[in-house]
């Protein structure tokens, strides 16, 4: 709880994706993601 990450989302969108995507993928192994719709 006492570290914080910072995303530099600059670059190649495809990157970007791929990055967010992983970032989901482990927010949600560890229930820290939730489902909205919009």
């Amino acid at each position: 709880e006492a570290q914080i990450t910072l995303f530099d989302g600059t670059g190649v969108g495809l990157q970007d994706l791929a990055v967010a995507g992983a970032a989901v993928r482990r927010a949600e192994e560890f229930g820290l993601a939730i489902a909205v719709e919009v």
